[in-house]
């Protein structure tokens, strides 16, 4: 049969054939290849377009810290050490001594000057530091009349505000310890990295009235306020009762003698635990332990701090309470002549804390004081006379007795200031503690409860003695709540002008 088709069309219909397959075949990876390059095409403009764009502004705003700082029950603490006792009682029938001193020392301070500057001045424009308060504000330091900041009445200038009464010590042989205990500072501001340590030096230098804005020692007393501070807000108190309550003592007085506004949530916080922790008779225990046991030792410690708290002029819920508890707590300790370190009477050391801490709460001498303060005459003024005709029986003498004459000669001060028992007093007082200084400002006592050769045992040792030897320029005799009221009046704003930071 012939083919009905001839060589060429069949070659073209072949020909055509082959041409729609290929298209057909071609059209699914073109297509393909179209979309992807098409949607990567997309991708790059979005990215691009991106990156081009602006970044957008952002705004940081810094809160206010909170200045209220609850403060949660105390939590349980390891017990504490209590501080060693002196075995020997006094004898509350033994007369007064009256008679003729045998101990002739002077009284005249030597004639020495002080040397020259100890750090780095203050420089004006240093941020922790804004104005200078007017150091004539009648809560600058309540405890001395008529004083200017260059120890005279109006004087000025310097930021120092020294007491213009007389003691026996020249401003020398006091400015070695100031220096010694400035040298001795840690880098952090602290000393020992102890909040009681750190406070009681910061008693010394306030007491002798040096300031924030001291030339010699300005730094030192601010770098130590700023460690506290940092110290309470890391932790939310300053540790044990002794520590908590010798910390917040320094920082009420610092406040008193600075009026900064930046201490006042810290020191607000510190009182309240203070008061939340006062037992119902009115007294403190290791801890601030709730329970029967009392120390007047402990208890000590947070009269003075609650006692000068309410000088400041602060408003602090509960503080007036706490310290008419006080009172009664410190009478139900009294017992013939003297006060209790955990039962009434047992004496020692804590007469002198007894008759202080009712006196600074009641502004007057009850008959507790009184005869509590004939014991502290009778008992202590032969330990000093021992010590000065043997000065190698400090160490057994003072290990056992430097820290009840910390209380005593402040009782002694209170209340016998103008009288001829504080003149005798200090006249066998003061040549007994210089004459144990060492010459380079510090004093050291090998035996006692945390004393000895360490630098803290130093430390305690320097603080107590120096304390002792500036009570009469750092207090009034006369601390009655109305003289108190009277000075919180005439308190005003314009008096608040020095501030620290803590950053």
């Amino acid at each position: 049969m012939e083919s009905m088709l001839d060589e060429s069309e069949v070659h073209s219909i072949l020909s055509d054939y082959n041409h729609k397959r290929l298209r057909e075949n071609m059209s699914g990876p073109i297509v393909s290849f179209l979309f992807h390059v098409v949607i990567l095409t997309l991708m790059f403009l979005m990215i691009v377009a991106e990156e081009t764009q602006p970044e957008p502004k952002r705004e940081i705003t810094l809160l206010p810290p909170k200045v209220e700082l609850p403060i949660p029950p105390p939590p349980v603490e390891p017990p504490e050490d209590p501080i060693e006792e002196p075995t020997d009682e006094p004898n509350p029938k033994e007369p007064i001594l009256i008679n003729e001193d045998p101990i002739d020392e002077p009284l005249e301070p030597k004639e020495e000057t002080e040397k020259d500057v100890v750090e780095d001045p203050i420089e004006e424009d240093d941020p922790v530091i804004s104005d200078v308060a007017d150091c004539s504000s009648p809560l600058t330091n309540p405890y001395v009349k008529n004083r200017g900041k260059d120890g005279t009445p109006g004087g000025g200038g310097g930021g120092k505000i020294t007491g213009i009464c007389q003691i026996p010590v020249s401003p020398g042989e006091l400015n070695k310890t100031l220096k010694w205990l400035a040298s001795v500072q840690l880098e952090n501001g602290s000393w020992e990295n102890d909040p009681a340590h750190s406070g009681l030096a910061l008693l010394c230098f306030l007491g002798y009235g040096e300031t924030p804005i001291s030339d010699k020692y300005g730094k030192t007393i601010i770098n130590s306020i700023k460690w506290l501070l940092k110290e309470y807000e890391s932790k939310g108190n300053w540790g044990r009762a002794y520590s908590h309550g010798i910390a917040t003592y320094a920082l009420a007085d610092a406040y008193l003698m600075t009026q900064i506004p930046s201490l006042v949530p810290t020191l607000q916080g510190a009182v309240k635990r203070i008061i939340y922790g006062q037992q119902e008779g009115g007294g403190f225990d290791y801890n601030y332990k709730k329970g029967k046991r009392w120390d007047m030792s402990v208890s000590g410690w947070q009269f003075q701090a609650l006692k000068v708290a309410s000088l400041t002029g602060l408003q602090f819920d509960g503080l007036d309470e706490a310290i008419i508890k006080g009172r009664t707590f410190c009478k139900t300790s009294y017992k013939s002549g003297n006060f209790g370190y955990s039962s009434p009477g047992s004496g020692g050391n804590m007469t002198g804390v007894g008759a202080m801490s009712l006196y600074i709460m009641k502004g007057h001498k009850d008959e507790e004081v009184k005869e509590a303060v004939k014991t502290i005459y009778n008992t202590r003024l032969q330990q000093f006379t021992d010590i000065l005709k043997n000065p190698n029986s400090w160490d057994d003498i003072a290990g056992k007795n430097l820290y009840g004459w910390y209380y005593d000669t402040q009782a002694m001060y209170y209340t016998s200031y103008k009288k001829k028992e504080w003149k005798k007093w200090a006249k066998r007082f003061y040549p007994a503690i210089t004459k144990a200084m060492h010459p380079e400002g510090y004093w050291m006592v090998s035996k006692g409860h945390g004393m000895g050769d360490s630098l803290p045992g130093k430390i305690l040792a320097t603080t107590w003695s120096f304390l002792q030897l500036i009570v009469p320029m750092r207090y009034l005799p006369e601390l009655d709540i109305k003289v108190e009221k009277v000075a919180r009046a005439e308190i005003s704003a314009d008096d608040i002008k020095v501030e620290i930071r803590v950053e």
